[in-house]
C-alpha cells in the first residue's frame, strides 16, 4: 500500500513540475542594455532558461523614435492591459517592440537613449490578448 502511495505522489510532482518547466519554457523577457562608453546598446528577447530568441545590435545614435503607449484590455480605455514600447532605428534593423505589464524602468528608457546614459533593464513580456484572439 504504502509503495502505491509513493508511486502516485511521485506522478503527481513529475506532472506538476512537467506542467511548470512548460508554462516557465514560454515565459520571455525582454532586456535592453546600452553603455554610454561605447555607444553600443543591445537588445534581445531570452526565455527563462536563458535562450536568446531575437537579438539586435545597433548604437545611441541610431534611435530615432522611441515611444511607450499603454494598451487597453476595452475600447472604452477604462481597463489598462499593459505598455507598448516601440523603438525605431536608422539601421535596416526591424523596429523594437514588446508589450509588458511592467512601467517601472519603462518609462526611463527612451530618455536614457537621448541622454546617452548607461543602463540595463529587463522586462517580462506578455501577450496581448486582443491580438491574440483576432488571429
Amino acid at each position: 500500500m504504502q509503495k502505491k502511495t509513493t508511486i502516485i505522489i511521485t506522478i503527481i510532482f513529475l506532472l506538476i513540475l512537467g506542467g511548470f518547466l512548460a508554462l516557465a519554457r514560454n515565459k520571455n523577457y525582454a532586456i535592453v542594455d546600452c553603455n554610454n562608453l561605447e555607444g553600443k546598446c543591445n537588445y534581445f528577447e531570452k526565455n527563462i532558461f536563458g535562450s536568446t530568441k531575437n537579438e539586435t545590435t545597433f548604437a545611441f545614435n541610431e534611435v530615432i523614435q522611441c515611444y511607450i503607449e499603454g494598451v487597453y484590455k476595452n475600447e472604452d480605455e477604462t481597463a489598462l492591459e499593459g505598455y507598448k514600447f516601440y523603438l525605431y532605428l536608422l539601421s535596416e534593423n526591424e523596429p523594437i517592440n514588446f508589450q509588458t505589464r511592467q512601467i517601472e524602468n519603462l518609462d526611463k528608457i527612451c530618455m536614457n537613449f537621448f541622454e546617452k546614459k548607461s543602463f540595463n533593464y529587463k522586462f517580462p513580456i506578455s501577450e496581448n490578448k486582443s491580438e491574440s484572439s483576432e488571429k
